[in-house]
């Protein structure tokens, strides 16, 4: 998990104390033993797609699903607007909150910049996080933005979310989006680079106050971070 690591600049880095997992995977005792030792634990589902192998596919209507996902033949993206998936998504809030979970990670939150096969529109996704997110502090569960970084949308999520997990954006130069917005409103940025050197990115990301880390791609072991 990523224990007893330097940080780019060689020193001992501290452990872990937040860990992002599958929400639908994991059970309660996973979460609870990560509380034992004094972790945070966040719950990562999908908020804008429907994947085949989940316990609820069957409950999305065939008209909510909509265009197979690029690069994930298992998932369809869903009609936000649609009541029926704004319910379904609220019982996967509710599974993590019944099982212990601190937070929650959206995937996919921000669906109206992809061809999901909706007229989807960011109006209608920051209307869905909001309701998404009140929901989840009704139940004691904080509330992420999962990348999103078009500095529009994230600036219309700032006062939604809890904070920001976003994915490569030193590679893609996109990090404007965060900085210096989010520090500034006291809200944690966790950065994920897969490819990019630390000694690239983690002065820049220590700078604006970013959580950096790198990662395997395939999530499967070994972290390297920024502080």
């Amino acid at each position: 998990m990523g224990t007893g690591v330097t940080t780019y600049t060689g020193a001992a880095a501290p452990n872990p104390v937040v860990y992002d997992i599958d929400g639908f995977d994991n059970p309660a005792s996973t979460v609870g033993a990560l509380h034992l030792v004094g972790s945070h634990v966040i719950c990562y589902i999908e908020v804008g797609a429907a994947e085949n192998y989940r316990s609820d596919y069957s409950q999305f209507p065939a008209a909510a699903l909509g265009n197979v996902m690029p690069g994930y033949s298992s998932e369809r993206y869903v009609d936000i607007r649609n009541a029926t998936v704004v319910g379904i998504i609220e019982s996967r809030i509710a599974m993590c909150a019944q099982k212990g979970f601190d937070a929650i990670e959206p995937d996919i939150d921000d669906s109206y910049t992809d061809s999901t096969g909706f007229p989807l529109t960011m109006s209608d996704d920051v209307g869905y996080n909001t309701v998404l997110a009140s929901y989840a502090h009704s139940l004691g569960v904080s509330y992420g933005l999962k990348d999103g970084d078009d500095p529009a949308f994230a600036m219309a999520m700032l006062p939604i979310v809890d904070f920001a997990l976003d994915e490569q954006c030193f590679q893609y130069s996109t990090c404007g989006a965060f900085s210096p917005s989010f520090a500034n409103a006291g809200k944690a940025v966790f950065e994920v680079e897969y490819s990019t050197a630390t000694a690239k990115f983690c002065p820049s990301a220590n700078a604006d106050g970013f959580n950096g880390v790198r990662f395997n791609v395939n999530l499967n072991g070994g972290r390297q971070p920024c502080r």
